[in-house]
């Protein structure tokens, strides 16, 4: 989650970012996109990057700590 003080967002960003693998050019050039689970919803649920035809997805969601199920359930479940 973004509130991660265990592991942190922009620490994460950077270790994927030096994984040798087919998307990563793709990931670290892709925007960071507004995520909703729902397009109706008035709150943002989080940030994702998308790489190697959508095949790979890299999620940030807001307002959840290291436990994401627990801080935020219902966007959880929409990533799963």
């Amino acid at each position: 989650g973004q509130l991660d003080i265990i592991i942190a967002v922009p620490l994460t960003m950077e270790w994927v970012g030096q994984l040798s693998w087919v998307g990563t050019d793709e990931l670290r050039q892709a925007p960071r996109t507004v995520w909703k689970v729902a397009d109706s919803d008035p709150e943002i649920a989080g940030y994702v990057k998308k790489a190697n035809n959508n095949r790979f997805f890299l999620a940030t969601v807001r307002n959840a700590g290291h436990m994401v199920p627990y801080d935020q359930p219902r966007a959880m479940l929409d990533l799963l």
